[in-house]
């Protein structure tokens, strides 16, 4: 999933966008309310408020009405 748009971004904000994007890709591609595990935002939050990773994997699982991301191994 690419994050890199969010260097674009203040370095103050990066992260918090970057979790944002994952959202809006994840509901844009599935068409469902999106749940981001903890796996994930810990991967984006890894390096720190400035410097989130440029790309990252994701699985998808999808439910009735909600799709919830979890980090990929």
């Amino acid at each position: 999933m690419p994050l890199s748009e969010v260097y674009n971004q203040p370095w103050s904000k990066r992260a918090r966008k970057a979790t944002r994007m994952v959202r809006e890709f994840l509901q844009k591609h599935t068409k469902k309310e999106v749940k981001i595990a903890g796996d994930v935002n810990n991967a984006i939050w890894s390096r720190g408020m400035k410097h989130p990773p440029r790309k990252i994997r994701v699985n998808v699982e999808i439910g009735e009405n909600v799709a919830t991301a979890r980090l990929l191994k």
